[in-house]
């Protein structure tokens, strides 16, 4: 498996290393899902990097909360319709983060701004391979579980503790 990522920034200062973490956090989540193990695939995902206005504007326009969050994702196939094998590029989605969100959460929370942003993109990842924590309890469970063995390869603290 080959991973693409294309990354663009509209607003916000993001540290140079983002595309990095963002990268870094993505492959990790794929890895650790082994849902694409083929040689012959590449995987792409779509990042946009916003500030709070940027993401709110998403999040009022197509999940109906006129707010702003910390990451949305738009998976372009869903949970189990997701094909692992079917073709030689799978597009996964669209990523947004808010960098307002990730320094404020990360600051209250008192961790690194890097390990957070990791956390949330590979909360996003999740989400595009169908996990969805509003679901139920039991998948609020799961989708906590794949992060915390994610990030804990990572060498990343659980976020939940």
């Amino acid at each position: 498996m080959d991973l693409s990522v294309e990354i663009q920034q509209n607003q916000g200062d993001w540290p140079a290393d983002a595309g990095h973490w963002i990268t870094t956090a993505i492959q990790a989540t794929l890895d650790h899902t082994n849902l694409f193990d083929r040689d012959d695939q590449d995987i792409e995902v779509s990042v946009l990097l916003t500030d709070d206005p940027g993401i709110q504007a998403y999040n009022a326009d197509y999940r109906g909360m006129d707010k702003p969050t910390n990451v949305l994702s738009f998976a372009m196939e869903e949970g189990d319709d997701l094909p692992t094998d079917s073709v030689p590029i799978r597009f996964l989605g669209d990523l947004i983060l808010s960098l307002d969100s990730c320094v404020r959460e990360s600051d209250e929370r008192a961790i690194l701004f890097e390990n957070h942003l990791i956390h949330l993109v590979v909360h996003g990842v999740l989400h595009l391979l169908g996990y969805d924590h509003e679901r139920s309890e039991w998948e609020a469970e799961r989708q906590e579980s794949m992060e915390r063995s994610v990030l804990a390869e990572l060498n990343i603290s659980d976020p939940y503790a």
